[in-house]
């Protein structure tokens, strides 16, 4: 029970390291375990490094990366092959895809991904093992205990998008950066705010969720009083501005993320039927009421990762990724307690546009070590008032 409430006990000197490169170690064997033994997803589909499958809008990606090699291709004709006034007024110039961020689909066409998926899979296992490395380093600085460090490193979620290949991983990689800076003190961070800002700026080429790490940067500059008056005032015009372009390119993404509320039950209610009220015990007001505040829990209770599958998937793996959740949904409870004013900004700016959809746990996964953090005191001042009142009795 000692390591259950003891977060700040000392760590046994460099464990951390071990305990890194266990789960460095791990990973490499499910990477390769998966090469022979191919693993389902939810719609049935086989994931492995060889196979150039993915059941997160993978063939969304595949077809915007036909665009961007035809915009590149043509550009490259319009260079060689053309005179400089030709190359002003040619179409291929303004026939940038919009859709997605070009991050993801230039690493599909860079590492041939349809012909040698391995390649980009072999990426993503150094990428995930980066990130359990700054991760588990992080949390040691936090003191957290050895127990917790091995029990983050064999977390299931991280695995799957290691195998699974979309956005997801990259785009955690740069978030979870932003976020150990911002922990920081006042100063570090201010020192570091360029660091921010590119992290932000890679963070919008990859997903639109990268706007929610624009909105915070603004609002760190705007209310930390790192700059005067005239470059507050600069501050907002920009804002307004890269809001404007924003919108423009991923407003539809916002909107499809809307709708996939109409096609999905929570616990077997649509989102619409929450509204509506499922409680018809009660009177009409306190039904709504109660089930949109129900609704609200639940997006919480998906987004750790604890839901039902959205295809045919095997119960012993929806437990697996579910068991994360035990540790995720109680740190984001604590979090909002315990956490300093800037991490609870930054939380809540990254959760709203989230809940606003369908809330799951590749949502969560740019956050893991801060919520699995939080969640660790949760269990660590748990058991310590447990200990305590048991050994008052």
């Amino acid at each position: 029970m000692k390591i259950l409430f003891k977060l700040s006990s000392p760590n046994l000197l460099n464990i951390w390291i071990y305990i890194v490169i266990i789960s460095v170690i791990a990973r490499l064997i499910i990477w390769t375990l998966a090469i022979i033994y191919p693993i389902p997803n939810e719609t049935g589909l086989l994931i492995s490094p060889i196979l150039p499958n993915s059941g997160i809008d993978l063939n969304f990606y595949l077809d915007e990366t036909i665009k961007y090699k035809t915009y590149f291709f043509n550009i490259y004709n319009d260079l060689f092959s053309s005179s400089f006034n030709h190359i002003v007024y040619t179409s291929a110039f303004s026939d940038l895809p919009i859709s997605p961020g070009p991050i993801f689909p230039l690493i599909l066409i860079i590492t041939d991904f349809i012909n040698n998926p391995w390649i980009c899979s072999f990426l993503y296992l150094i990428m995930s093992s980066y990130l359990i490395y700054i991760s588990i380093k992080w949390l040691n600085k936090k003191n957290v205990h050895w127990f917790w460090l091995l029990s983050f490193g064999g977390l299931p979620v991280p695995f799957w998008y290691m195998l699974n290949i979309s956005p997801d991983l990259i785009f955690s990689l740069i978030v979870t950066l932003y976020m150990f800076v911002i922990t920081e003190e006042k100063n570090t961070i201010n020192k570091k705010l360029y660091f921010l800002l590119i992290l932000t700026f890679l963070s919008i080429l990859l997903k639109p969720n990268g706007i929610s790490l624009f909105v915070f940067s603004t609002y760190y500059i705007l209310f930390n009083n790192y700059f005067g008056r005239k470059v507050f005032l600069l501050t907002i015009f920009i804002f307004i501005v890269l809001s404007i372009v924003f919108i423009y390119f991923y407003g539809n993404y916002l909107i499809t993320y809307l709708l996939s509320n109409e096609y999905r039950t929570y616990f077997g209610y649509y989102q619409k039927d929450y509204f509506i009220g499922i409680y018809e015990f009660l009177p009409k007001i306190l039904n709504q009421f109660f089930s949109i505040i129900s609704l609200v829990i639940i997006k919480f209770i998906y987004f750790s990762g604890i839901r039902p599958t959205f295809g045919d998937t095997l119960t012993i793996f929806i437990l697996i990724r579910s068991s994360a959740g035990l540790i995720i949904l109680p740190g984001i409870i604590w979090l909002f307690i315990k956490a300093n004013n800037n991490i609870r900004i930054f939380t809540i700016i990254y959760l709203l546009p989230i809940m606003l959809g369908l809330a799951q746990e590749r949502y969560s996964l740019p956050i893991y070590p801060l919520l699995f953090y939080y969640g660790v005191l949760f269990y660590s001042n748990s058991f310590k008032s447990i200990y305590n009142i048991t050994k008052f009795n």
